[in-house]
Parts: structure tokens; sequence; C-alpha cells
């Protein structure tokens, strides 16, 4: 579950401002889980990461200005051949909204 907030075209926020916003959507976060061949992860809540202040430049607009992103991101050890399954997902209490995602790898 990541997510990523810009100041629109004219808006007055400040980076610290978005900072905020998206420290409150981190913290509703719910049912926050991963599974490696159905092995649970310990505590995931841990893994949130931010990126800080950067700029950005929307494509569909063109317009440039400063943006924030926020996640959880887990970086696994190689897996070994065979075929294997990631299952993760989450939920924002604030929105309706919610990712339920099942990964099947086959590693040569």
């Amino acid at each position: 579950m990541n997510t990523l907030a810009q100041v629109r075209p004219g808006a007055s926020r400040t980076c610290e401002q978005l900072l905020v916003t998206l420290h409150q959507a981190a913290t509703g976060v719910i049912d926050l889980r991963l599974k490696v061949n159905g092995a649970a992860l310990d505590r995931p809540e841990r893994f949130l990461l931010e990126t800080g202040c950067f700029t950005l430049r929307d494509a569909t607009s063109g317009q440039t200005g400063p943006a924030v992103g926020n996640g959880y991101w887990v970086f696994i050890r190689p897996l070994p051949k065979g075929r294997h399954e990631l299952e993760f997902g989450a939920a924002f209490t604030t929105h309706d909204f919610r990712q339920n995602i099942t990964y099947v790898l086959h590693v040569r």
C-alpha cells in the first residue's frame, strides 16, 4: 500500500503539509499483510518508508511541482528455483480502498 501526493498548480501547500497528510493516511492503513509461500511477515507495519520532498512532473498536465510519497515496501531475499506465491494487501480506514493481490512467480 503506498500513496503519492503532489501540490496542485496554484495551490499554496508546502511539502511539509503534504508529509502530514500522507502520515495521516499511513496511520489509517489496516489489515496490512504479506505472505511468501504461505509464511506471514511479522509486523509489516514496521516497513513504512517515506520519500521526502521531490519535484514531480505530471505527464498528463505538464505541470511540475513538489510531491511526496510513502508506503510499505519490503525487500525479500532471492527465491530459489521453482514456483512461489507472494500474497499482500491492506485497506485504508479513511477511504473505500482495499488491495488483495497474489503473484505467482516462477524462478528459473
